[in-house]
């Protein structure tokens, strides 16, 4: 109950609600969602069956993550923590199926009350074009477009990749209104690349098995140390064409972490990075600056020992699925670790769930005889 709930308000914190409420509202559901943060660490801390010196650790874990947080003056990685912690042996497939109709619910009042206009519009046009972008109460087209690809990959991944032929043409159909509504590219493309892994699931997991774990375990790390050098390298040549044509397609994601990252030294604990709007928000008469990437927002605003502890986290939960013979959580991580190197939502909540998988029960084998 309290997942739910803690849903909801997060997914709040993300919409034109807020703007429609007094801004000491806002305040308080900070304060709300912060508190049951708190409640849920009393289940591994006091109910769950754990040795001492693994709560030990727990502790210095969150106490590190907190560090981060509070450096960065950014709550949704302890938010997120604290649940993972909580969630130690709760079965996984509750969490995505509790996660999906939470979050469509919440999507569709949003988008209700968005078109009866209760509440404020936060649709933009295009540069350069007269293209309205529709975020549909969300607080930018890029947001709703996220909304949309993770309750998708949340329902493939429910399903075990085993969804009927003939409601492949669903899915096609959610893709291009998503994109006709938002005209955003990047998840267009990150959406269809999930529809690719559903179309040739089998195919892929065989290609998956050949490739074998050591290949796996070294694609989290390369692609955080590819991505990051590659975006720090831009600001050399900025100009030059083919970086040029990169940024645009990346709506200027490349230049402004590239930006970040010359303008603002690295740590390890963490850092405040001053921001000019949010996502596609700007503001009148200001130069917008927003770092878009988790992986920049990781090294940059979070620090070294956060971002090589969410690096060791991932490698543990790939190594974990491989296990239990999970290939589905495993596509579902690097589908998340794709679109995290686009947008801000790796550690935010109403967004990524599948950080829950490190820890959550995902043995199909043990969940059967339990039922």
């Amino acid at each position: 109950m309290l997942f739910i709930i803690e849903l909801v308000l997060l997914f709040m914190q993300g919409t034109t609600i807020m703007w429609a409420l007094p801004f000491e509202f806002g305040r308080y559901l900070v304060k709300i969602t912060q508190l049951i943060a708190l409640l849920v660490l009393l289940k591994p801390l006091l109910i769950d069956n754990i040795a001492i010196k693994k709560k030990f650790y727990i502790i210095l874990l969150l106490m590190v993550i907190f560090l981060a947080s509070y450096n960065s003056k950014e709550q949704d990685m302890i938010i997120y923590a604290s649940f993972i912690t909580a969630a130690l042996d709760v079965d996984f497939k509750q969490i995505v199926r509790a996660y999906f109709w939470t979050e469509l619910s919440c999507l569709i009042i949003t988008a209700t009350l968005y078109i009866r206009k209760i509440i404020p519009s936060s649709d933009i046009f295009r540069d350069g074009t007269v293209h309205i972008r529709y975020a549909l109460g969300i607080i930018s087209p890029s947001d709703f477009a996220a909304h949309i690809f993770y309750l998708m990959v949340a329902y493939m991944l429910y399903r075990g990749f085993k969804i009927e032929r003939r409601h492949w043409i669903i899915f096609l159909a959610i893709i291009i209104l998503t994109y006709i509504v938002s005209d955003t590219r990047l998840d267009f493309a990150l959406m269809l690349l999930a529809f690719f892994l559903l179309v040739f699931y089998d195919k892929i997991i065989r290609v998956l098995k050949r490739l074998g774990i050591p290949f796996l375990l070294s694609v989290i790390p390369g692609f955080f140390m590819a991505f990051t050098l590659f975006t720090w390298k831009f600001n050399f040549n900025p100009n030059a064409h083919v970086w040029a044509t990169m940024n645009h397609w990346l709506s200027g994601r490349l230049g402004l972490g590239s930006l970040a990252m010359h303008r603002y030294p690295m740590n390890f604990t963490g850092n405040f990075i001053p921001q000019i709007g949010m996502g596609e928000m700007n503001y009148s008469g200001e130069n917008y600056f927003y770092i878009d990437s988790s992986i920049i927002r990781a090294i940059m605003m979070c620090g070294i020992i956060f971002t090589a502890i969410i690096i060791m986290y991932m490698l543990y939960l790939v190594m974990r699925a491989w296990k239990f013979k999970r290939y589905d959580v495993i596509l579902v991580l690097i589908l998340t670790l794709i679109s995290s190197a686009i947008d801000q939502h790796l550690w935010e909540m109403a967004y990524s769930f599948i950080l829950f998988a490190g820890v959550a029960n995902i043995n199909k084998k043990n969940l059967n005889k339990s039922k």
